[in-house]
């Protein structure tokens, strides 16, 4: 199959890396996957997007064209093109946008993309984020290629209160979906029950188990390592976790380090929240690494800690995929109890789960690991297990290719029973 993914930002050093091993899956099993994105970061990209063609499959601009001038001399100049060429159809199109879209520069955005495409063919396309501007512009190149297009919903498009209203305005659309995909059991029934939508499909984000994969002895680590990757945003709750830090530290136990990876609006403040609770010396703050500096970072760390919670607007965590990356390395994890993670974490058997937004509760969990290296040892190995049989890259992507083959058949059969 030829299969066209639409993204905003390909490729992206970001834990997104997990679309990124969906699509390397596709390739290993002989798909022809292309990329339609807003714009491009090479600087720092993980190397696959490069070892698998992915960067030559791709049709995106720089990252300096998000919303510059460059943008708008390209969008003015192709859709005055268009009007002169083919009035009704670029008219009847850029309306059509306008509908949904009310932002002009995600205006030019979906419009660009359907003329930088116009000559390419494909079997099908597939968002693998359902915000309203990737779920719209799958929509629109698939009408207007008549094939087939399919849809994941993740996490924040579906809980955070303005994207859950936005995806309100498109329920018209999600129904024209060839398929939908979305990566927890939780997920599947809230969205059944909200749009009226049956059979979802479960589709987990997955990891590939052959690079994250124990590189030392748990019980033989020599720092005691705390380590946090995620984004600095507040699902994430990280701020309760530096509490839970300070605490530890507050206790006269001082032999551990704190690492802190990731980027975000809220990174100011956690630097400042360190600062203030006297943990600069044991604390340091890493930006986005690629999935190879990972994977070294975490060969260092004795225990991960990712205490989400639901935030003000109502976002949240799902699955998280650094969460599963640390189990695939035998990494004890600790995390909070909620409606996705508790689909992967069973508690005190591949993980712990500590209630939300408790710092005390975090920070003698943490304590307790640090002290049992046999408990380490026991959930890390349990956790890798947990992911191998769960969340592989390979197995899921196979369930992932089986639906693309069943849509893509069915509209072919419509086709000639016409």
């Amino acid at each position: 199959m030829k299969i066209l993914y639409v993204l905003g930002t390909f490729p992206k050093i970001s834990s997104e890396a997990f679309i990124l091993n969906e699509m390397v899956e596709l390739v290993k099993l002989h798909h022809d996957v292309h990329i339609i994105a807003d714009r491009r970061e090479l600087d720092r990209a993980h190397k696959e997007a490069f070892e698998y063609g992915l960067i030559d499959r791709t049709i995106a601009p720089g990252r300096d064209y998000r919303r510059g001038l460059d943008k708008l001399i390209d969008f003015t100049g192709k859709s005055s093109m268009g009007i002169l060429r083919q009035p009704v159809d670029t008219l009847k199109l850029l309306s059509k946008i306008c509908r949904y879209i009310k932002d002009p520069w995600v205006i030019m955005d979906i419009y660009l993309s359907l003329i930088n495409i116009k000559d390419l063919d494909v079997d099908l396309i597939h968002s693998p984020f359902s915000n309203s501007k990737n779920l719209l512009r799958a929509y629109l190149i698939s009408s207007n290629k008549k094939v087939p297009f399919t849809n994941t919903m993740r996490a924040r498009e579906i809980y955070h209160s303005v994207e859950s209203k936005e995806l309100d305005n498109l329920s018209e659309i999600l129904k024209k979906s060839g398929s939908i995909m979305t990566i927890s059991d939780f997920n599947k029934n809230y969205i059944e029950n909200r749009f009226g939508i049956k059979n979802v499909s479960v589709i987990r984000s997955a990891i590939n188990t052959e690079k994250f994969k124990p590189l030392h002895d748990p019980k033989k680590k020599k720092k005691k390592r705390i380590t946090t990757i995620c984004r600095f945003i507040e699902k994430k709750g990280i701020e309760y976790l530096i509490e839970a830090i300070s605490i530890i530290h507050g206790y006269g136990n001082n032999d551990f380090e704190f690492l802190l990876i990731g980027d975000g609006p809220l990174k100011e403040k956690y630097e400042v929240l360190i600062e203030e609770k006297g943990l600069s010396e044991r604390s340091s703050i890493e930006s986005r690494l690629t999935q190879e500096e990972i994977v070294q970072e975490l060969s260092d760390t004795m225990i991960f800690c990712l205490p989400s919670i639901i935030a003000h607007d109502n976002d949240m965590d799902m699955l998280p995929n650094s969460i599963k990356e640390a189990m695939a390395m035998e990494i004890p994890v600790l995390t909070t109890k909620m409606p996705g993670i508790e689909e992967l974490i069973e508690n005190e058997i591949n993980g712990i789960l500590v209630e939300q937004r408790n710092s005390g509760e975090i920070a003698r969990a943490l304590i307790r690991l640090m002290e049992d290296p046999e408990l380490r040892s026991y959930l890390g190995k349990n956790g890798r297990n947990t992911i191998i049989r769960r969340f592989s890259a390979e197995k899921e992507v196979v369930k992932l290719e089986r639906i693309f083959r069943s849509v893509t058949n069915d509209r072919c059969k419509a086709n000639s029973d016409r």
